[in-house]
């Protein structure tokens, strides 16, 4: 087993809800512009050398993109995003590994790169990473151990939580780091260049 995780959050881009997207450019529009952004996250990660997990919204489904070889299938659990990180990076741990990152599907510009810089800032000794996302949330969050307090009394669909994480990590008295900042697709103008044909 290696000593990093990569946890990838996934929801199938037939069940994503994106209704600021979907009222622009239309239902059939916004799930193609999710199959992109999925599709565009799973090539990149199939590639990286560590060890990775999904962790899917609903149900798991085998033999489906995610290849049963190479990834490990969890369920997202948990009344809220706060509940079901915390769970996921909590079975990480429990599982023996020492450095965990996670990260979302609808994050355009995501790479190797970042991920792979992700886990060296940990490596390193960091006790926390963080990729901010320009809509005031954060689009990847590593860690070396769990800290609770990151997931709870947050708003999660609100542009405060990246703000209110950083706080926390000042609180807490972690050694932390940042990535680039990055888009999240939430809406028309979120869309990359060569999706805003649509």
């Amino acid at each position: 087993m290696d000593k990093n995780l990569l946890i990838i959050f996934y929801t199938d881009p037939s069940r994503e809800t994106k209704p600021l997207l979907t009222s622009a450019i239309g239902s059939e529009k916004t799930q193609a512009v999710c199959e992109y952004l999925v599709e565009t996250v799973r090539t990149m990660v199939d590639g990286l050398p560590f060890d990775k997990a999904v962790f899917y919204e609903g149900s798991i489904i085998t033999g489906d993109r995610w290849d049963d070889s190479r990834y490990v299938k969890q369920l997202q659990s948990g009344k809220d995003r706060g509940e079901q990180m915390q769970n996921a990076f909590s079975w990480a741990f429990t599982s023996g590994y020492r450095n965990v990152c996670l990260i979302v599907t609808d994050c355009h510009g995501l790479t190797s790169e970042i991920i792979t810089r992700a886990f060296e800032f940990l490596d390193e000794g960091a006790d926390a990473i963080i990729g901010p996302s320009k809509d005031g949330s954060y689009y990847l969050l590593g860690l070396n151990r769990l800290y609770p307090e990151l997931f709870v009394d947050k708003s999660w669909d609100s542009y405060t939580v990246l703000d209110d994480t950083l706080q926390d990590f000042d609180r807490l008295e972690l050694q932390y780091g940042k990535l680039p900042v990055l888009i999240k697709v939430n809406e028309k103008r979120d869309l990359p260049a060569k999706l805003r044909f649509w």
